[in-house]
């Protein structure tokens, strides 16, 4: 999916200025510890993620996007970390900034057939930190993977508590 309404209207009202975008990353994980990568047409690889919609809690956010990227019907089951900072500010070809705050969330892959889109993705690979090593993504995108690799070599029981959306209080 590209630019959303409301991004557009955002854009609308202030032009290619830099734009702070809170957004969501999903690590797919298959049982071995290999992580999920997407190729974004025209552009590097990258995890299943996006921009999160008004009305949407992050986690309604990885929901949407892993299935509109790969046909996933998938919930999160952990925060892995929460990414920012300057080198999370991307400059598009048309002149956009945007400043994105990425929520990373921990998944589960339950062996099901992942479909790229053919329109926003058009090929996937399961990688290990070596295989994501050589392949071309951009310097956000490689921090929230060191971040995903980071959490997995991290020992169970130092790791946050289960996040669980059902656990919530209701709205």
């Amino acid at each position: 999916m590209g630019r959303s309404g409301h991004i557009a209207e955002i854009r609308a009202a202030i032009g290619s200025r830099l734009l702070l975008m809170p957004s969501v990353s999903n690590a797919v994980l298959d049982d071995a510890g290999r992580l999920l990568l997407l190729r974004h047409v025209g552009r590097a690889w990258g995890t299943p993620g996006g921009a999160i919609e008004p009305g949407e809690t992050p986690a309604e956010a990885a929901a949407r996007e892993l299935r509109e990227e790969t046909g996933l019907d998938l919930t999160a089951h952990a925060i892995i970390g929460v990414t920012g900072g300057p080198d999370h500010v991307v400059r598009y070809p048309n002149g956009d900034r945007t400043a994105y705050v990425t929520t990373i969330f921990a998944v589960a892959w339950d062996g099901r057939e992942v479909r790229p889109d053919g329109t926003e993705v058009d090929d996937h690979r399961w990688v290990t930190p070596d295989e994501a090593h050589a392949l071309d993504m951009d310097p956000l995108t490689r921090e929230n993977v060191r971040t995903v690799f980071a959490w997995l070599s991290t020992p169970a029981h130092d790791r946050p508590a289960r996040f669980r959306p059902a656990d919530l209080p209701p709205r």
